[in-house]
This record gives C-alpha cells, sequence and structure tokens, in this order.
C-alpha cells in the first residue's frame, strides 16, 4: 500500500491510522537525516530560498559559478535524497553569478518530498518540509 493510500483510508478504520502512524514516524526519521544534510551543504544550493524584491524564488540548478532559480509563480518540485541532495523537476530562469548572492543568515521551511519508507514506487511520494538556508539576491545583478 502507496503512503496516499494510507492517508485516503486512515479516515475509515482504526487499524490503518496504527500502520499510517507507524509509517510516518519511519519518514520523519528519513527527513531528520536528510536535514542533517542540508544543514552541513556551504555555499548556494539546489532548494534554498532566495529573496529578491517581493518575490520568494528557490535554488534549481547550481553551475558552481552560477545558479539558476525557479521561475516566478512556478516553483517546481524538489526530491530531497540522501546526505542533503536535492533535485528540481520543473522550469528554470537565466544563470545569475553566484557572487550576487548574500547569505541572510536565516532558515526557512520550504517544500520537499520523497518516497515514503524510501520504497521507489508510483504514488508513493511522502511530501513535507525541510529548513533551507535564505540568500537576498543584490538588487544590481548582471545575470552571469
Amino acid at each position: 500500500m502507496d503512503y496516499q493510500d494510507h492517508s485516503r483510508i486512515t479516515q475509515n478504520t482504526e487499524m490503518a491510522q496504527a500502520e499510517k502512524t507507524e509509517v510516518d514516524v519511519v519518514n520523519m526519521a528519513i527527513l531528520a537525516n536528510r536535514q542533517a544534510g542540508l544543514d552541513s551543504r556551504r555555499g548556494i544550493e539546489i532548494g534554498d530560498i532566495v529573496l529578491s524584491g517581493d518575490d520568494v524564488l528557490r535554488v534549481t540548478h547550481n553551475w558552481g559559478d552560477s545558479v539558476q532559480l525557479s521561475c516566478k509563480g512556478h516553483l517546481g518540485s524538489f526530491y530531497l535524497g540522501n546526505a542533503g541532495f536535492v533535485e528540481f523537476s520543473g522550469s528554470l530562469d537565466s544563470a545569475i553569478n553566484i557572487s550576487c548572492f548574500t547569505d541572510t543568515g536565516e532558515k526557512r521551511d520550504a517544500d520537499v518530498w520523497f518516497f515514503s519508507r524510501n520504497v521507489v514506487q508510483a504514488h508513493n511520494g511522502f511530501h513535507t518540509s525541510a529548513q533551507f538556508r535564505v540568500w537576498r539576491l543584490n538588487e544590481r545583478h548582471d545575470g552571469i
């Protein structure tokens, strides 16, 4: 039974609620382990949050010397893997040199997902949030 099925049927049976609770405990342990990986990252990375004026964006690709951000209004999907590895699916905006970003020292929750109980199968995504570093995009930047 996949995670989405557990969520749907828990409203109907006590046994299913107990099983879903066990699964949630496992998933929260996976999240804690992966959050530790996120916390050990250095520099701006995929999934991090970027403040640009009134817009809140996320880093979608890291080229080493530049990063791409999510398109305004289209944040996409962020898979959270082992050791803080983050993979993005969605649209990308133009690359911007990493020197154009300032670390705010803040962390915020942002949406991520991973496979429930680490079981890779269809409809088994566990959607949750993790803490990411927050960066400010300098007002004057020329992209790359």
